[in-house]
């Protein structure tokens, strides 16, 4: 059986390249895309992807299952309502922008209650634990039951997924999601296989500070394979080694401040080839032009410079508009992916410019999802970070301009501050304000 996320909801030589990108073949990308070590993981953060992972390209099927039990009983599920509390349309509209319109889930909820088999007390009391019962996990043992009578009346061959919810019972919290992902072919029922399933509780959707259709999309990267990026220790929101408030595979009862990290939506298919370039960390970077996803320009939306077979540097152009766009208009966040680190261990971990708020002593009473929300640099910032200087040159025409530094190079840049000098022009007096001003 392939491993389970678990969300418990409880708490130069200079490189000058031409300043607009030209299509890239796919050969240009390919040295960027880290491999993953353990390929036994269903949720990666270096390729292959997984084979058995859901499709994220083209419209998937989701059937939405909910469930009573015999000591839990329930008369005339509501459809729409449950259409309404899962949030399913803002999830469609969501994959709908974040994907570049790529991916189209489509969500069919089965018209009654389905009685599961047993009562709900043989299902266990802590379903927020990862635990084995018979032989199997605990939350696949429900999802398969669930689906095993849906079989009997519905295809299950026509869909990609399916999501179980847990419409109570006296034994269960309900305040659980879990996505499970099995190998092709260990699922199957009478009508079809689904090895790609969500298990989540009724009483999860009522959390204060938590939007279901947030709390699902995170369910459902992982059935993609994204790997959860906020640590798994009971201190993790607090430690400073995650993505903070950046994408929905972190915490998501915090305020997230983008859509998706570029890297895990490159991962999935969803941003263009041709804005994406893969950098050569040796060698220096200079004036290349980045827009945040969604642009109608050809700008780069993101800038790998590849470190080592598993270690990458990533620079990102942050939207500010969308479903949680950053409040940090025309900004570039850097952050680095290890394919080596697990899932709960910080794969990804943002680098950030450096403020009494990022820079603060570690404490819990600073969560990562406000360390990090000053994070991203902006026109005349800088992140210098081992041996190697970002910055975010300047704003201009539509676009930021991005240069890189390394070595040498980036220690004497790191020492280089923003300038501003008087021009004239004509009868016209100007303050020209910039690295390296000129009039």
């Amino acid at each position: 059986m392939r491993a389970k996320s678990v969300l418990t909801l409880i708490s130069a030589a200079t490189l000058l390249l031409a300043l607009n990108p030209v299509a890239h073949a796919e050969d240009l990308l390919e040295p960027c895309r880290i491999k993953s070590p353990d390929t036994t993981n269903h949720m990666r953060v270096g390729w292959p992807v997984d084979k058995d992972s859901m499709k994220s390209i083209g419209e998937t099927n989701v059937l939405v299952l909910v469930v009573d039990f015999s000591d839990a009983p329930k008369n005339g599920l509501n459809v729409s309502a449950v259409k309404q509390q899962m949030e399913l349309s803002t999830i469609t509209n969501y994959y709908s922008t974040v994907s570049n319109g790529l991916f189209k889930p489509a969500f069919t909820i089965f018209p009654n209650y389905l009685r599961m088999p047993e009562s709900s007390a043989h299902y266990g009391k802590q379903l927020e634990v990862d635990e084995v019962v018979g032989g199997e996990w605990e939350s696949h043992h429900m999802t398969h039951d669930a689906i095993d009578v849906a079989s009997k009346s519905i295809k299950i061959s026509g869909f990609d997924a399916a999501i179980v919810v847990i419409s109570g019972g006296s034994s269960l919290s309900g305040r659980v999601a879990l996505a499970t992902s099995q190998d092709e072919g260990l699922d199957t029922h009478e009508s079809g296989e689904v090895h790609n399933t969500i298990l989540v509780g009724q009483e999860a959707f009522q959390i204060e500070g938590i939007k279901p259709w947030r709390m699902l999309v995170h369910e459902l990267n992982h059935l993609m394979g994204a790997a959860d990026l906020y640590l798994y220790g009971t201190d993790g929101w607090w430690q400073g080694k995650g993505v903070g408030p950046f994408g929905l595979q972190a915490f998501v009862g915090s305020h997230s401040e983008s859509d998706s990290l570029a890297w895990n939506r490159w991962m999935r298919g969803w941003i263009p080839e041709s804005r994406i370039l893969c950098a050569k960390s040796d060698k220096d970077l200079l004036n290349a032009k980045m827009s945040p996803p969604g642009s109608k320009d050809k700008n780069y939306e993101m800038i790998i410079f590849k470190k080592s077979a598993t270690e990458v540097f990533v620079v990102e152009a942050l939207k500010t508009q969308g479903f949680e766009a950053s409040t940090i208009d025309k900004s570039l966040l850097v952050y680095r992916v290890d394919s080596t680190i697990e899932a709960g261990k910080a794969p990804i971990k943002i680098i950030p410019r450096k403020t009494a708020t990022t820079s603060a002593p570690l404490s819990p009473n600073l969560p990562d999802s406000e360390r990090f929300r000053e994070a991203p640099i902006t026109s005349y910032q800088q992140v210098f970070f081992e041996d190697y200087l970002f910055r975010n040159v300047e704003f201009v025409n539509g676009a930021t301009v991005f240069s890189f530094f390394v070595g040498s190079n980036a220690v004497t840049q790191s020492q280089v501050v923003p300038k501003t000098i008087t021009c004239k022009k004509g009868k016209k007096v100007l303050k020209i304000k910039g690295y390296t001003p000129t009039c």
